[in-house]
């Protein structure tokens, strides 16, 4: 057992007991040759092995790593900073820690002492590129089938990231984009990827936004791992912000972006390479340090979105995407409803976002010039919340004699007739509103706050504007029967719907019925993640199995299928 002696009486330096110790600071020459750059210990980022045990054995401070068997006594001072040994702090910023903690070691101390340690294969020694112009891969995982197979799920731009991509772009940094969805990629096919790459890669963004990508998301993390060891991995989006406990603790990932991300990637790139600040001082950031999942302050959604500049499009071929003739667009995020089966509120918060209403415009004159198109579907998720901000988009589209046709989702509470004829005049084609039940009493228990009367005049109002309506369904919502059924199965026969969206209960990360699905007498089957998709039954409730369920779906497919032809 080698040994990390105490500090010696004048407390100004660190007495060793091992004479290999007293070699000078020497980075390992793979690191060296992957990073391409010479030695800084400013940019030496300690790393502790996973199975690395920090232990306080009857007042003796030890490391014991369970894959080597070894075992090293250190002294107190460096196992209080042992436990910032995370990828996030460097020696320097180990040295301003142990000058704030009071503890009487200085850089060269520490120098000594992870050499050895990293000699021992107890840490591992990372160099990171302090540099203006850090280079981000951005990775969307492929859906965990092969996209042929879905006739539901168009595969559509990864819009989130290529917003993000758009921020490190105009803040200096260099981005690679890789969306694996559109080429039906694997994750085993990553590493050829990466290796295809001139030059370092500094940072990995990895998307995982839907709950049926996680498996092949990890997968690929863990081969990135394999491929650029040391280099910080990243996740964001809806299903890391609802599991980033499980990402992190099973070390998939170094961070995770709690929340939308848009705001924060350039700030996660100052702090690791520009020596901006502490990743601490990021907010809205999980990630693990000293044994245990830590969260940065949560950030703040703003009602007035200024800050977020056009999404990098030109990464892209917007050609291979089944988009249906119509650009995917953003202009607000957030929904101040709480629907029980939906996790918008968690991730988003309640307040809505907006883009101003003249950059709305102005990003679909761009749209228009780069791509030639005057086809846009509006993906808020409900793009009329704010009446007033709704008709002043309508007046200005009209104002600069833009001649477009779009679609849009939003609620049946947030229209009217007028509002509707509006929506027309300024190109509205067709409209999304997310209906759910025609059970007034399950409508209420979901907490969806809307009158079965209200549905009925929002649907007949969009009509009458000459508004295709489409009209989605969950089968099997709690209270739900194969008798309120009817009064859906009657409400689509009535208003023949030009589309009719119809999906079972889907119990997702972050809702409400997935915390406390015994509130409402919900059993919750075991599904894979890559199962979680509106198509298969997940859950039985008081009055349905998950077979009655499925059954009662199957027939009001087929009574669609006989009524629309």
């Amino acid at each position: 057992m080698i040994s990390l002696g105490e500090p010696d009486v004048k407390g100004n330096g660190v007495v060793v007991t091992n004479d290999r110790l007293a070699i000078k600071l020497s980075l390992s020459d793979q690191a060296v040759t992957d990073q391409n750059v010479q030695p800084d210990p400013e940019e030496i980022y300690p790393t502790v092995g996973d199975y690395t045990f920090l232990k306080e054995i009857d007042g003796k401070h030890v490391l014991f790593d369970a894959v080597s068997d070894q075992i090293v006594k250190i002294n107190p001072s460096i196992y209080q900073l042992f436990q910032y040994c995370d990828g996030f702090h460097s020696l320097k910023d180990l040295t301003e820690i142990a000058q704030t903690l009071g503890l009487p070691v200085g850089i060269d101390d520490l120098n000594r002492y992870y050499t050895e340690l990293s000699h021992h294969k107890l840490a591992r020694m990372h160099l990171r590129r302090k540099v203006e112009s850090p280079r981000v891969l951005l990775i969307n995982p492929p859906l965990p089938f092969s996209s042929e197979n879905y006739a539901f799920q168009n595969v559509y731009p990864p819009l989130g990231l290529l917003y993000l991509a758009g921020q490190l772009v105009e803040n200096g940094c260099e981005v690679e984009f890789l969306d694996m969805s559109v080429d039906d990629m694997q994750p085993g096919e990553i590493g050829r990827y990466i290796d295809q790459l001139n030059g370092p890669i500094d940072m990995v963004g990895i998307s995982l936004n839907m709950t049926c990508s996680y498996a092949r998301a990890v997968r690929i993390a863990g081969n990135v791992r394999d491929a650029l060891p040391g280099v910080s991995i990243i996740m964001g989006g809806n299903h890391a912000t609802m599991t980033y406990e499980e990402l992190l603790v099973d070390r998939h990932c170094d961070l995770v972006c709690i929340g939308p991300g848009d705001h924060l990637i350039v700030q996660i790139c100052d702090s690791l390479f520009r020596k901006a600040g502490p990743i601490e001082d990021v907010p809205g950031l999980a990630y693990w340090s000293r044994g245990k999942v830590q969260r940065t302050t949560p950030t703040k959604p703003t009602k007035i979105i200024k800050t977020v500049d056009f999404p990098a499009y030109h990464l892209i071929d917007i050609d291979r995407y089944d988009i249906g003739g119509r650009i995917p667009v953003i202009t607000s995020t957030g929904c101040p409803y709480d629907c029980k089966y939906c996790s918008t509120v968690k991730f988003n918060g309640r307040r809505v976002s907006y883009f101003p209403v003249e950059r709305v415009v102005g990003d679909l004159k761009k749209l228009m010039a780069m791509f030639g198109t005057n086809g846009f579907n509006f993906l808020d998720d409900s793009f009329s919340f704010n009446r007033k901000r709704m008709m002043e988009i309508c007046a200005l589209i009209q104002k600069e004699g833009l001649d477009i046709h779009w679609t849009c989702n939003t609620r049946v509470d947030m229209v009217d007739a007028e509002m509707l004829l509006a929506m027309k005049a300024a190109g509205c084609v067709g409209i999304f509103f997310g209906i759910e039940s025609m059970d007034q009493a399950v409508l209420s228990r979901m907490h969806k706050r809307v009158k079965t009367e209200e549905i009925r005049d929002a649907v007949q109002w969009a009509r009458d504007a000459g508004i295709m309506v489409r009209q989605s369904f969950i089968v099997g919502l709690p209270g739900e029967t194969p008798e309120t059924l009817k009064s859906t199965d009657d409400f689509i026969a009535d208003t023949a719907p030009e589309e009719v969206q119809l999906s079972m209960l889907t119990i997702y990360p972050g809702t409400e019925l997935a915390a406390t699905p015994e509130k409402y007498d919900l059993t919750v089957h075991p599904l894979k993640w890559e199962e979680h998709n509106i198509n298969i039954p997940h859950a039985s409730t008081e009055s349905m199995d998950r077979e009655a369920i499925f059954t009662q779906y199957l027939k009001m497919r087929l009574n669609l299928a006989e009524a629309m032809r």
